[in-house]
């Protein structure tokens, strides 16, 4: 339910109350007790001007409000994580919604999914910042006992880099080129298999 919109492009609303199921009462007293409140009371998170008129706090809020809704009404997750920026504040914003979900004693789905593709060809610093990532989300997940698998999939060995090198099959790909090997065969076909066995 929105109270007031603005005027801006994208027509987002500049304050967003949540659904009265949304608005019960959180049964544990931890900090997420206090997210909540932090968003509409922090000045920070809800500051606005002349050229941003939609608050930080409002994105956030109906950002959680919409994958909340879509949660109570009974839809299934997957999340896709790839350890950058964006697929991070997706997931916390996801994480948000389903403890508040769980916590409201909602009915939801059971089956939801955060899922990673391991190219085997990632930079070894990258690929350690997102295994130690993954590691605390699953201690969270537990923690929390939240209805979410962690999915990390990886190319079979004839998709992968080294199979397609040493088989003879893998050439560079060049600049002018509408697909890329890495795209299709290292991350899009491996997310699709758990997807089928699930």
């Amino acid at each position: 339910m929105f109270i007031e919109k603005s005027d801006s492009f994208l027509e987002l609303p500049s304050e967003v109350i949540f659904p009265e199921a949304a608005n019960a009462a959180i049964l544990k007293h931890d900090k997420w007790a206090d997210v909540w409140e932090t968003l509409t009371t922090d000045a920070d998170l809800n500051y606005t001007d002349e050229k941003e008129t939609v608050s930080l706090s409002s994105l956030v809020t109906s950002a959680t409000s919409a994958i909340y809704q879509a949660i109570t009404d009974g839809w299934t997750m997957c999340v896709g994580y790839s350890g950058g920026k964006d697929s991070h504040s997706l997931l916390h914003l996801f994480l948000m919604a389903l403890i508040r979900a769980v916590r409201n004693g909602t009915n939801i789905s059971e089956h939801h999914f955060i899922q990673m593709s391991d190219t085997l060809i990632e930079n070894p610093e990258m690929h350690y910042q997102a295994s130690q990532v993954l590691n605390q989300l699953r201690m969270f997940i537990a923690e929390h006992q939240l209805p979410v698998t962690v999915l990390v999939a990886q190319p079979s060995l004839t998709q992968s880099w080294v199979g397609r090198i040493l088989t003879g099959r893998g050439l560079p790909t060049w600049t002018n080129s509408s697909t890329r090997q890495c795209s299709t065969d290292y991350k899009i076909a491996p997310c699709a298999r758990p997807k089928l066995v699930i």
